[in-house]
């Protein structure tokens, strides 16, 4: 058996036939999730080119999985990167179960993980582009809600990924005549250039972010925050790979200024913009463009054989989103306008959610002490040393504005109302889950080189 029939085909038929079970919203995420959590044990448990004995049958996972004369390649090295995106999957389906009603959750979430990991993994720069596609169309489904005329961040969603599409064709054409002639470089440019625009309107930089926010207003918190976590963990994932796979494109200087200007532009655009927010989606989806800035920053570094900071940060950040997706899902599942108006004096009222609630905010802003601060301190510190001060003095302008814009939200939530016990409308539950969250990112915050150790043993662990 290969490894791209356990971890690609498989899951895409399991996802079609829980499609037949729609009908009933319990089961098909029930089994769903039940599903890929075996998927994401196969993963831990099953090594590449290894033989294992199941019964009286000797299964020998290969790495090679052919499809219409093309190869799907999957080594060792590649199920670290299986591991986070089945992995978000299982969560936010668990999370699913109890907090959304849509039983195409489950499969759709399967498929999407499954083409992201095709699209990864696949030789073949046509079909790399197809499974891409194909991912973003399934998140469409996902993140329509009904009554809902707005759906201006799917549209742009689908817009600039299909846009980017014959770009990165382009740049694979002309990034082969390259390799034919290493001194060309006229058509060196030319495969720089068409890589820049491709990605910009794939990762959404600066001025094709907007979709982003859209969508995190617009659709309901668990599916938005799931297609926002997963589309650009992959998508950042694929720049990597694609830079470090071509020797010549890491220590491009054109594209490494490219990352490092963008970088810098979205960090200040993000922060800026994220203060003036009314909507927490919204502004959490800001957070996440000024994280993706963070990690263009990262992204010189880890071209250059020293990936810890971007393996880190890209991990932490999921962590993180998934702690703010369970207090806001939980909130607007009851009803609550999850905006500074709405959400005004509610924190006596669920006070466990709104503490993970913005422990994960300032977590997302790099505070001291917070999840993200050693990593994006380590960037800056970085920059700092090849660059000088006005290298650092940018990126504070944007974490400052995201700072603000977070007090705003925290400010109406604390406001003064009187609330008795019986009006507290969380169970012993839900408090729990919420304090454990609130343990893990205190956890990653005041232990930062244990935790950071022990995330980057994951990810060579598996090589």
């Amino acid at each position: 058996m290969s490894a791209g029939v356990l971890w690609i085909l498989l899951p895409l038929v399991i996802a079609l036939l829980l499609l037949l079970l729609n009908n009933t919203h319990r089961v098909s995420m029930v089994v769903g999730a039940v599903i890929i959590s075996a998927i994401v044990v196969t993963i831990l448990v099953f090594k590449i080119d290894h033989n294992y004995i199941i019964g009286s049958t000797l299964i020998r996972i290969e790495p090679v999985f052919s499809v219409l004369g093309r190869n799907i390649v999957i080594d060792n090295a590649d199920r670290v990167i299986l591991l986070f995106l089945y992995g978000l999957s299982a969560i936010y389906i668990w999370l699913g179960v109890f907090l959304d009603h849509t039983p195409t959750f489950a499969p759709y979430s399967i498929a999407i993980a499954a083409l992201l990991t095709a699209s990864l993994a696949v030789e073949s720069r046509l079909f790399f582009i197809l499974f891409v596609e194909l991912a973003v169309l399934l998140c469409l489904p996902l993140l329509v809600k009904k009554n809902n005329k707005k759906e201006r961040g799917e549209h742009f969603l689908l817009i600039f990924i299909t846009l980017s599409m014959p770009l990165l064709l382009m740049a694979g054409w002309a990034a082969d005549s390259v390799a034919a002639n290493p001194i060309d470089t006229e058509m060196i440019d030319r495969t720089v250039v068409f890589l820049i625009l491709g990605y910009s309107m794939m990762i959404g930089v600066f001025p094709f972010f907007l979709w982003m926010p859209q969508i995190s207003e617009e659709s309901r918190p668990v599916r938005a925050n799931f297609v926002l976590s997963i589309l650009s963990f992959a998508f950042l994932y694929l720049l990597y790979s694609v830079g470090d796979a071509g020797g010549w494109l890491r220590s491009d200087e054109v594209l490494l200024h490219w990352l490092q200007i963008m970088g810098y532009i979205m960090i200040v655009v993000g922060g800026i913009w994220s203060a003036f927010q009314n909507d927490l989606g919204r502004f959490f989806a800001f957070g996440l463009i000024i994280d993706n800035g963070f990690a263009f920053l990262a992204m010189p570094s880890a071209l250059s054989g020293q990936p810890e900071s971007l393996y880190l940060l890209l991990a932490i950040r999921l962590v993180v989103y998934f702690s703010f997706s369970l207090p806001s899902s939980s909130l607007y599942n009851r009803k609550i306008n999850l905006t500074i108006e709405g959400i005004r004096g509610k924190f006596l009222q669920f006070p466990f959610a709104f503490i993970l609630l913005f422990l994960s905010i300032f977590s997302f802003n790099g505070l001291p002490l917070m999840a993200n601060f050693t990593v994006r301190f380590s960037i800056l510190q970085k920059d700092l040393t090849d660059q000088g001060v006005q290298s650092v003095i940018w990126p504070l302008i944007g974490q400052l504005g995201f700072f603000l814009g977070a007090l705003r939200f925290l400010g109406s939530a604390v406001q003064a109302k009187e609330v008795d016990e019986s009006q507290m409308d969380e169970t012993w539950l839900e408090r729990g889950v919420y304090f454990v969250g609130i343990l893990l990112l205190l956890l990653i915050g005041f232990l930062p080189s244990f935790t950071g150790e022990w995330l980057l043993s994951i990810w060579s662990g598996f090589g």
